[in-house]
C-alpha cells in the first residue's frame, strides 16, 4: 500500500504549529486519487480534498484514539491504535484514499494518505468494511540519523 507524508505538515512542525503530545488526530477518506495527491504542495489542508461524507457505519473525521508521539532510537513517530469500519451496505464506495490529519490545526492540516485502492484508480467499496493495523512503526514515523 502506498503512502505518501505532506511537506507542508513537515514545514509546519518546524515552525512548532503543532503540539503532537496533545494535539487530535483524525481520519477521513477521500475520492481523490492517489496520484493526484502533490506531496510538495505549499499546503495540504482538509478542505483541499474531496472529502468522503458519513455514510452507513464510516464516520467522516472519526478521532484515532490514544494518539502519542514516541522517540526511539532513531525515529520519532506519530503511533495511535489500531481502528476499522464495520461492513454496511450503506457505507461510501468511492473511497481512494486514506488521510490523517491534525484536528486541533486552524486548517485541518493533513500529515499523510495512503492509496486504498487495488490499482491507483479504482475506487475502494468500503460496503464490506475495512480494519485499519497501525503499523508497529507508527501511523508516521521520521528517521534521524538513519
Amino acid at each position: 500500500m502506498d503512502s505518501k507524508k505532506f511537506l507542508a505538515y513537515e514545514y509546519g512542525k518546524g515552525l512548532g504549529s503543532y503540539n503532537h503530545a496533545t494535539d487530535v488526530f483524525k481520519y477521513a477518506l477521500v475520492s481523490n486519487t492517489f496520484a493526484s495527491l502533490d506531496a510538495h504542495a505549499s499546503q495540504m489542508r482538509l478542505s483541499d480534498l474531496s472529502v468522503i461524507g458519513s455514510a452507513g457505519a464510516y464516520v467522516s473525521g472519526t478521532t484515532i484514539a490514544n494518539t502519542d508521539w514516541t522517540q526511539g532510537a532513531d525515529s520519532v513517530a506519530l503511533d495511535g491504535d489500531d481502528f476499522s469500519i464495520a461492513a454496511d451496505s450503506g457505507n461510501p464506495q468511492n473511497a481512494c484514499c486514506l488521510v490523517i490529519y491534525n484536528d486541533t490545526s486552524t486548517n485541518k492540516d493533513v500529515l499523510c494518505a495512503w492509496d486504498i485502492t487495488q490499482d491507483g484508480a479504482t475506487p475502494y467499496d468500503l460496503r464490506a468494511g475495512l480494519v485499519w493495523t497501525v503499523n508497529a512503526a507508527g501511523l508516521v514515523s521520521v528517521a534521524v540519523n538513519a
